[in-house]
């Protein structure tokens, strides 16, 4: 996420790192251009970044805007809605506001095979909800580093007692 925001060239300056070429030992100065993450001030760049982005290009999608605004949290987007078609509505006008500001969700899961399948149109989306096994094997993926089963709809705890 943080290596799709730009920094201003009169910042760019301050983001210079040396590199040492091993073949001729000579010590290059180069300058990013992006944000990185080790920076102590990415978190907060990115984050207002994400809300002018949603401000900028969210006119007329104020529910998709207070989505970003309440349910994104870095880069994990989090949100449920009262019907299949609600939540497919969000989820498209979420992605396109984002992608106006060249942020792209991408990692989709759901535990609604309908919401799975309207979002797999996108190359980097799987191609079908059976690659979450829906209704069959146990899975869990990992949200905000905390483990949920989608099929159950249930949060995961390990903890080591050892």
């Amino acid at each position: 996420m943080f290596s799709r925001i730009r920094l201003r060239p009169e910042d760019a300056r301050y983001h210079r790192f040396l590199w040492k070429d091993p073949e001729s030992e000579r010590v290059k100065v180069f300058q990013m251009d992006r944000v990185t993450f080790g920076d102590t001030c990415s978190p907060f760049i990115a984050i207002c970044t994400i809300m002018r982005t949603a401000h900028e290009f969210g006119q007329g999608r104020e529910e998709a805007v207070r989505a970003i605004q309440n349910n994104l949290y870095m880069d994990d987007y989090l949100d449920s809605a009262r019907t299949t078609l609600e939540a497919i509505a969000r989820a498209r006008d979420v992605q396109d506001i984002l992608r106006k500001g060249d942020f792209h969700l991408t990692k989709w899961i759901s535990n609604c095979k309908e919401l799975m399948e309207a979002l797999g149109g996108d190359s980097s989306l799987p191609t079908s909800a059976e690659e979450y096994h829906f209704g069959k094997d146990f899975f869990d993926a990992k949200v905000l580093g905390v483990r949920w089963g989608p099929h159950d709809d249930v949060l995961i705890f390990h903890i080591d007692l050892g």
